[in-house]
């Protein structure tokens, strides 16, 4: 039993012992104790429904003790008024050996507490999707609750932006997190974040070709419905290959982005002459001169082909805005794993479709960043 366990206990005896001698004045108070007692045995001896029937609402005594009322992250299920503990219960929670310290002391404190409205959460919910119609009350009751009073670093897809104009302020300074906000179209600030996935796949990483593989991956959507998956494959390693080889062979302070990738693609004697230093390389073991072969193979009608798919694929990189927004990083993702940060996505509706890719690239790259090195960091 803890420390203040026993000091509650003592101090809970020594005011029951005096009331109890002074009790025994009353010529009523044996009968009543014997009453209590004969009470007491036979609702233990009754039989009752464990089964069909004995379901019931959780009050608040429930809910703290599964810890749903004290947390401070989780899956927020609602609101609930926290009232003061009933004395009975609380006394008996304190005495009660099967209940655990902490637990016991919150109950029989709770009998002080001044009723207040509380958040009912699920503190072990890892995954959660949450599905309603426009307009019922998912931000105000759902995310902006969550925002407020989770200390967690989050990556908040917000496509309005009102989410970063509600919460960001006050995550900065209640939680003390690095607020980065990626607004290309600057509908919350006019300086936004920046970020370009290039800048955090390091050359000398046996890994790194890997990563390029992944980028390429979120850039090149499958439907199911192709007629045949050669083309979409083929601009998957064309892009994958000509990131792996700006990644190489660009130096600082060039332009070391997918938009010197959409420059190549975009300049077929550019184009040309990556593939031939890629051929030529020895990086990563002889793989980069290998994926240089293999795109080398790609001529006339069937290069064409090819080249007309990855420019779909990589179409969004065509604005002023997005390049703006990728050619450099103003933040290092790595910060949500290993420190405080919030990352705001901003992408008004308007241009939501047009510009998928690039919330893919985002989401993609944030989870990279936060997966990266086991997820027991």
């Amino acid at each position: 039993m803890s420390f203040y366990r026993q000091m509650l206990v003592v101090a809970v005896v020594a005011i029951a012992l005096p009331c109890g001698l002074a009790a025994w004045m009353y010529p009523y108070f044996v009968l009543t104790v014997v009453a209590v007692v004969i009470v007491v045995h036979c609702r233990k001896k009754k039989n009752r429904l464990t089964t069909l029937g004995s379901a019931r609402w959780a009050g608040s005594e429930d809910l703290r003790r599964a810890g749903m009322l004290d947390a401070d992250s989780g899956l927020i299920l609602g609101r609930v008024t926290d009232s003061p503990q009933r004395a009975g219960p609380a006394i008996k929670a304190l005495f009660d050996r099967q209940i655990d310290d902490e637990t016991a002391c919150k109950e029989f404190l709770a009998m002080f507490r001044q009723p207040e409205q509380k958040l009912v959460r699920l503190p072990n919910a890892v995954h959660t999707a949450v599905f309603a119609p426009t307009g019922v009350g998912k931000g105000v009751s759902f995310v902006i609750p969550f925002l407020q009073t989770c200390p967690d670093s989050c990556v908040v897809v917000d496509v309005k932006g009102e989410l970063a104009s509600l919460t960001g302020t006050h995550r900065e300074k209640v939680f003390g997190h690095e607020v980065r906000i990626l607004d290309p179209y600057k509908v919350v600030t006019q300086t936004p974040d920046t970020f370009n996935p290039l800048d955090f796949i390091k050359r000398e990483s046996p890994l790194a070709i890997d990563a390029c593989f992944d980028l390429a991956n979120a850039f090149v959507i499958r439907t199911g419905q192709e007629r045949d998956p050669h083309f979409p494959d083929s601009a998957e390693a064309l892009i994958a290959g000509l990131c792996s080889m700006v990644v190489q062979f660009a130096e600082p302070g060039d332009d070391r982005s997918l938009q010197a990738v959409r420059t190549l693609l975009s300049n077929p004697k550019k184009l040309e002459a990556a593939i031939a230093l890629m051929q030529g390389s020895d990086a990563w073991g002889g793989m980069l001169r290998r994926i240089g072969g293999q795109l080398a193979h790609f001529k006339d009608k069937e290069l064409s082909s090819v080249l007309t798919t990855t420019n779909r694929f990589l179409r969004f990189l065509d604005t002023i805005a997005v390049a703006e927004n990728t050619r450099t990083s103003s933040f290092d993702p790595a910060r949500l794993r290993n420190g405080k940060m919030t990352v705001y996505l901003v992408l008004p509706p308007e241009h939501l479709r047009a510009q998928a890719a690039l919330m893919r690239m985002w989401i993609g790259a944030m989870l990279r960043a936060v997966v990266e090195g086991g997820l027991q960091q």
